[in-house]
């Protein structure tokens, strides 16, 4: 499914409005596909990108300056090539509503 140039992008933030100034910086830098955003607890937020190595890692620079000026907290990780397990899985319209249900669950069943 994924070619040797693709790439998911992974930045967290905290703060709803730097993570929108960022998704906003992302798009407009850009070709990457933005695939969508979650809200993973608190008042941080999780967004994942998807495209050509290089578009990727323009989305990603983008939008940690974009939090970066709105002062907030920000994290990335870019998976290049990703194992197409882990890029199908991050990639999807919904994935990350997903994964912290899978999350959740595991958590609770922790307890």
């Amino acid at each position: 499914m994924f070619g040797n140039s693709v790439a998911v992008g992974i930045i967290e933030i905290d703060g709803y409005v730097a993570m929108a100034a960022a998704v906003e910086a992302m798009f407009k830098a850009s070709d990457a596909e933005f695939v969508g955003s979650q809200r993973s607890g608190g008042i941080t937020f999780c967004g994942v990108v998807r495209g050509e190595i290089s578009a990727v890692e323009y989305a990603l620079e983008a939008g940690v300056e974009a939090a970066r000026q709105a002062d907030a907290n920000v994290k990335t990780s870019l998976l290049v090539r990703p194992d197409g397990d882990v890029g199908s899985l991050l990639s999807r319209p919904g994935a990350m509503r997903r994964v912290f249900a899978e999350s959740a669950n595991e958590t609770d069943a922790g307890e």
